[in-house]
């Protein structure tokens, strides 16, 4: 039986959105949904560029463990596999650093209750652009997949994405969250 639970315009102004990412990417139906087309550099090999006023810093696919919850089951699930990041900065000629991010996961793990199998994937994206004048705007979106092999409990989807835009006095002038879970 599907189930689809959403909530709109949640309101997340002063935490903060790594927090806020890092404890939704391990709860709901924990992990991730894709892959980078090119898989980078291997396993341990991180690597940092330069080039016209541009960082780029990736990992390459890194050992990971973690423990997912599917609430769709009710059970926890330790999951273990490899977690890639990469993050963008650059700093315009008007003196603005916009900065973005991007965080993939790809697992296996075992329910702790049923014992079922399942494939943990994630993909998290973040911008965020700090403008001279004070003013600043932050985009995320997070998408985790918790798929049952053969039979057992419903598998579960997560997808958040959101954006906040303020003003030169920090004050939101754009604030939007919204948050889905399918069973």
């Amino acid at each position: 039986m599907k189930q689809d639970h959403t909530i709109r315009a949640v309101k997340i102004v002063g935490a903060s959105v790594a927090t806020l990412l890092s404890a939704l990417s391990m709860m709901g139906c924990g992990g991730p949904v894709a892959s980078p087309s090119s898989p980078g550099p291997a396993v341990g090999k991180a690597t940092v560029a330069f080039a016209a006023g541009v960082q780029i810093f990736q990992t390459g696919w890194q050992p990971f463990q973690g423990t997912a919850f599917n609430a769709c089951a009710n059970e926890g699930v330790r999951v273990t596999g490899e977690i890639f990041l990469r993050e963008t900065t650059h700093t315009d000629a008007n003196g603005g650093v916009h900065v973005t991010q991007a965080g993939y996961i790809r697992a296996t793990g075992v329910g702790a209750l049923s014992g079922t199998t399942y494939v943990f994937k994630d993909t998290t994206f973040f911008s965020e652009n700090d403008f001279p004048s004070g003013a600043f705007d932050l985009s995320f979106t997070l998408d985790d997949e918790l798929i049952q092999l053969g039979s057992g409990p419903a598998s579960g989807i997560l997808h958040i994405n959101g954006h906040l835009t303020t003003g030169t006095d920090g004050v939101p002038r754009s604030d939007v969250q919204n948050i889905s879970f399918t069973c």
